[in-house]
C-alpha cells in the first residue's frame, strides 16, 4: 500500500509550476515587495522540483526490488525468490532486528533497517552504524535515512558529520540528494538546521566545515525565516 501522508512527485510538481506561475506574475511588476515574493516562491518552486526528483529517482529502485538472487532447490529448476519491497517489510521493533536487516547488505534492508535508528538510535553505539549507512555503496536511499537519524539524534555533531561526508569525493548526485534532505527537514520538518549551521561556521572544533556551512547558511532554501514553512503544506 502506497504512503499517502505526504504528496508525491506530481503534487509536488505541480506545486512547483504553480509556484513558478506566481513568480512569474509577480515578476512583471518592477517594486521591491514583488521581487521578495517573486524569489520566494522561486525557492519554493526549487524545493518542490528537488522533491519531486528524490520520489522518481527513489520509485527507480522500487520497481527493481523484487528481483531478487536465484536459489538452488535441488532439482534443474531454478526459483527466484522475490525480495519484499520495503513498504510490505515488518519495522523492525528492536535495535538486533533493525542490526539484522541491515546486515543483509542489499539496499532495501539497510533502508529498512535504518529506519528504525531515526527514532531510536542513542550513544556511540548506534552513531558507526549511522556514519556507515551515510557511506552505503550503490544506492542513495540508505544514505539519506542515515543522514536523516545523525541530524535528528545527534543534532549538530550529527549534521557535521553530514557535512564531512559532502566533502568527500562523491559520485554522481550524491550531494545534491544530501542537502535536500538538510532542506526538507528544515522547511517541512521544522528541524532547527540553520541553528546548527551556524554552531558549525562559530565553533572551533567544527573548523575545517566552517566555509561548507557558510556557503549553506547563504541558501535561498535554508533562509532565517524558513524553518518550517512548509509543514502544513506537506501534512
Amino acid at each position: 500500500m502506497s504512503d499517502t501522508s505526504k504528496p508525491g512527485w506530481i503534487t509536488r510538481t505541480a506545486f512547483a509550476a504553480v509556484a513558478l506561475s506566481g513568480a512569474y506574475g509577480f515578476l512583471e511588476e518592477t517594486t521591491t515587495r514583488t521581487t521578495i515574493a517573486a524569489a520566494v516562491l522561486i525557492g519554493v518552486a526549487a524545493f518542490h522540483l528537488v522533491a519531486a526528483f528524490k520520489l522518481l529517482r527513489q520509485a527507480a529502485p522500487t520497481r527493481t526490488a523484487t528481483v531478487a538472487p536465484v536459489v538452488d532447490v535441488g532439482s534443474t529448476v531454478v526459483v527466484a525468490v522475490p525480495t519484499p519491497l520495503v513498504s510490505e517489510r515488518a519495522t523492525a521493533q528492536t535495535r538486533e532486528e533493525a542490526v539484522a536487516e541491515i546486515g543483509r547488505g542489499d539496499w532495501a534492508s539497510a533502508k529498512a533497517g535504518l529506519r528504525w535508528f531515526i527514532e531510536n538510535a542513542t550513544g556511540e553505539q548506534d552513531w558507526p552504524i549511522l556514519t556507515e549507512g551515510l557511506r552505503f555503496p550503490s544506492n542513495l536511499a540508505p544514505r539519506e535515512i542515515a543522514a536523516e537519524a545523525l541530524i535528528k539524534r545527534y543534532g549538530t555533531e550529527g549534521l557535521y558529520e553530514c557535512l564531512r561526508y559532502l566533502d568527500s569525493d562523491l559520485e554522481g548526485n550524491a550531494y545534491w540528494h544530501i542537502q535536500s534532505v538538510f532542506e526538507e527537514l528544515y522547511l517541512v520538518e521544522g528541524i532547527p538546521i540553520r541553528t546548527m549551521l551556524l554552531e558549525i561556521s562559530t565553533a572551533a572544533k567544527y573548523d575545517d566545515q566552517k566555509a561548507h556551512a557558510d556557503e549553506l547558511l547563504g541558501m535561498h532554501n535554508l533562509s532565517a525565516d524558513g524553518q518550517g514553512v512548509l509543514k502544513k503544506t506537506a501534512q
